[in-house]
């Protein structure tokens, strides 16, 4: 008994001792980081868990943002709520604030590093992670490619997947005996939204309402779609350490990820090669109808290469979009 107490209660006891210890010390550094902050005296919801804060009640909230919506009437258009692991948040809904943050004094309100880190490597380095001057580099060669003329030459894509999905339904109709036939929208919007920005986008057709179940449209799946707890396992996989682990969900993240980014590299890669090789306008024309041409041109007129940056030998490398 003296051996089992001395090998496996003890160092047993000192973790939980330990673990619990290092909870209490988190829950004290975060109500005091609160009470000295300047924003102490906004408004804020009863918290649910002292240690993880609003985190479940916004997470569980369904309708998505519903939560939001009803502290919004309750305590007005700014205060402020604690997100477990990502802090402190403050919720601003007032126009002239927003038109502050968000466009004539952005620079002093950058998002903060722990969102970007995650955002990051859920989305990559573009225009919603990126800060000040690559954010305005990446701003310019968007202004180009969503231009209202380049928008008016794109829209016969919506047009004709749009046709093509309701046709599926008609032709679902025909063949249904009762006269009427019931139908998932929310897939059917899923894959009319991946062909489109894929077609408009960079020229490639995931087949989506065709139903064909490629290992690219399922990696696409697999990095886009969140559905109910699945929601909280992506935000708090997305940050270190829990995105080193190597869970199933994680690696299986990884590997989709990395198709994806292989697939989108092939694509710049071979668009860029195909743009050097052109040797009459009319075929540069032809190859600057989507998105993905146009952003490349507008690349070479704004800077640095949008050429895939290489990544290291411990995996740490980002592409530039």
């Amino acid at each position: 008994p003296m051996l089992v107490q001395d090998v496996v209660l003890r160092p047993l006891y000192a973790a939980v001792g330990c673990t619990a210890a290092v909870c209490v010390a988190w829950v004290a550094y975060r109500k005091l980081r609160a009470y000295l902050s300047p924003l102490y005296d906004l408004p804020t919801p009863p918290e649910s868990s002292v240690f993880f804060g609003h985190f479940f009640q916004v997470i569980k909230s369904r309708p998505v943002g519903q939560t939001h919506l009803d502290w919004t009437i309750r305590f007005g258009s700014m205060f402020r709520f604690s997100m477990f692991i990502l802090g402190e948040r403050v919720l601003v809904t007032d126009a002239e604030a927003l038109k502050r943050i968000l466009i004539s004094n952005v620079t002093n309100y950058p998002k903060p590093e722990s969102l970007r880190t995650g955002l990051t490597s859920l989305l990559g380095l573009g225009v919603l992670t990126s800060e000040g001057d690559e954010h305005k580099r990446q701003r310019r060669i968007l202004s180009h490619a969503f231009h209202f003329d380049t928008l008016t030459t794109i829209s016969n894509i919506f047009v004709e997947q749009t046709a093509k999905l309701t046709e599926s339904w008609t032709n679902l109709l025909a063949k249904a005996p009762e006269g009427y036939v019931e139908v998932d929208m929310l897939g059917c919007m899923h894959s009319l939204t991946v062909d489109v920005i894929g077609l408009a986008g960079f020229g490639y057709d995931f087949k989506a309402l065709s139903g064909q179940q490629t290992e690219l449209l399922r990696a696409y799946k697999r990095v886009v779609e969140s559905r109910d707890i699945r929601t909280v396992w992506n935000l708090i996989l997305c940050f270190w350490p829990f995105n080193l682990l190597p869970l199933p969900k994680v690696l299986g993240d990884r590997r989709a990820k990395r198709l994806l980014r292989d697939t989108v590299d092939s694509i710049i890669a071979e668009r860029r090669r195909a743009l050097a090789a052109a040797d009459t306008p009319q075929e540069r024309s032809r190859l600057e109808t989507d998105l993905l041409g146009l952003m490349l041109r507008a690349s070479l007129a704004n800077g640095p290469s949008c050429e895939p940056v290489a990544a290291s030998s411990k995996g740490k490398g980002r592409a530039r979009r």
